[in-house]
């Protein structure tokens, strides 16, 4: 089996503890500065 290396995110929401893994990122052409957001609203950004 092939493994894929991705990106770990987490909640920057102290407490959430919520973490994604994202495989491949948005390429879209009009996606400019988004971020990534965790469902309470809060940026998800790369675990430490």
């Amino acid at each position: 089996m092939h493994e894929v290396a991705g990106t770990v995110l987490t909640c920057e929401h102290s407490g959430c503890d919520c973490r994604v893994e994202i495989r491949t990122p948005c390429s879209c052409e009009h996606h400019g500065d988004a971020q990534y957001r965790c469902h309470c609203g809060a940026p998800l950004v790369a675990a430490g």
